[in-house]
């Protein structure tokens, strides 16, 4: 067994290890999986986080006779100012929709969890924040699906359900096959988890935030249903400090628009 020191050396991403201490480490961490006569430690694994407190969709929006008509009244109307965007879904014409001061109660949730996937889960250091860039509502009506893509111009990207019924998003591993040995071989498997799997799905649950890396291929299966699948979609970038200064990758981002 093995544990990564959490010293970094000079060259940024390698690691030394001590095997004396291994042990501990990653049963602390709880990241490895133990048979009767083997362990698993699945490295280098692509977290994708769904946030445990819903948030309430219905009491979404802040003030006024906005607050009245309901979250979901809001969004619909969102869809009066709407493009597709050669994607196979539509999209709002507002693509900074959680700037709207409406909304602040939802944008202050969804960057509760986009803190936590940074910093709890990733465990980034604080000097360096994430903060949203753009957000969007997706809306894809009977019919309509979502086709493969990442997140461009992103660190961490996520998704919060609104409404519509169960219509997953999928996603994919980064290179096909996931255990070809190089060569590209499509074995058939007994059955699949994550070691195997070329991709995975997570149902649509209104009130419940997906968040991932942007680098992730992901698509949204046809919608089946009479009711529009609607989502809001975001993006996010860092300010702060990264990189350390003895290693010669220290980089200052400072947001110059705050």
């Amino acid at each position: 067994m093995l544990e990564q020191n959490p010293e970094p050396t000079a060259a940024g991403d390698q690691v030394f290890y001590d095997d004396q201490q291994a042990d501990r480490s990653v049963k602390q961490q709880g990241s490895i999986e133990r048979a009767s006569n083997y362990d698993i430690v699945p490295m280098f694994p692509c977290p994708v986080y769904i946030s445990g407190e819903k948030f309430p969709v219905e009491d979404g929006v802040e003030g006024g006779e906005q607050a009245k008509q309901g979250f979901r009244e809001f969004v619909s109307n969102e869809a009066l100012g709407q493009y597709k965007n050669g994607m196979g879904n539509i999209i709002s014409e507002n693509t900074h929709i959680l700037d709207r001061p409406e909304l602040s109660n939802l944008k202050d949730y969804i960057q509760k969890n986009l803190n936590t996937y940074a910093h709890e889960v990733m465990r980034i250091q604080d000097s360096c924040e994430f903060y949203i860039t753009q957000s969007w509502i997706n809306f894809n009506k009977k019919g309509m699906r979502h086709l493969t893509h990442t997140h461009q111009n992103s660190i961490i990207s996520g998704c919060f359900y609104i409404a519509g019924g169960n219509c997953p998003i999928t996603f994919f591993h980064s290179s096909s096959p996931r255990f070809g040995m190089g060569g590209g071989f499509d074995f058939q498997y007994k059955d699949h988890n994550i070691y195997n799997s070329q991709s995975w799905w997570l149902n649509n649950e209104n009130g419940r935030v997906v968040i991932f890396p942007s680098w992730v291929q992901h698509q949204v299966a046809v919608n089946t249903h009479e009711e529009t699948r609607i989502s809001l979609a975001w993006n996010s970038f860092f300010k702060g400090s990264v990189g350390d200064r003895r290693s010669l990758t220290e980089l200052l981002m400072n947001n110059q628009f705050d």
